[in-house]
């Protein structure tokens, strides 16, 4: 199932409860995950953004840049039980995200920007 394609018309989403993208010359490809349900819900060029479920059955939100996939929470500087980035819903083609994390408890939006 498509969740998102960009302008250059490739496509990405799931199969199942695995991560995939479908790129426009080329079949599907399926996307590194935790190991349980991964949802990707943005495509902009090389970045791909969306969320993976962990061990634990919280949500960390993800990049998967290139074939390689990275928690957003690594970004932040620390892991921490007052901010948790969950899920990451948008990014444009310079690499800039915006989702949604728990703040103190309280689910608000986020948004990272590339250097």
């Amino acid at each position: 199932e498509a969740t998102s394609i960009d302008d250059a018309g490739n496509l990405v989403g799931h199969s199942g409860n695995h991560p995939v993208e479908w790129p426009l010359l080329g079949g599907v490809k399926e996307l590194p995950d935790y190991g349980y349900k991964a949802l990707p819900m943005c495509i902009s060029g090389n970045y791909i953004v969306g969320y993976c479920k962990t061990k634990a059955g919280s949500n960390d939100a993800v990049l998967w840049k290139n074939g390689m996939l990275e928690d957003l929470n690594s970004l932040t500087g620390k892991r921490s039980s007052e901010i948790h980035l969950t899920f990451a819903t948008s990014v444009n083609g310079h690499g800039d995200i915006t989702g949604y994390m728990s703040f103190n408890g309280e689910k608000v939006g986020f948004l990272l920007q590339r250097q």
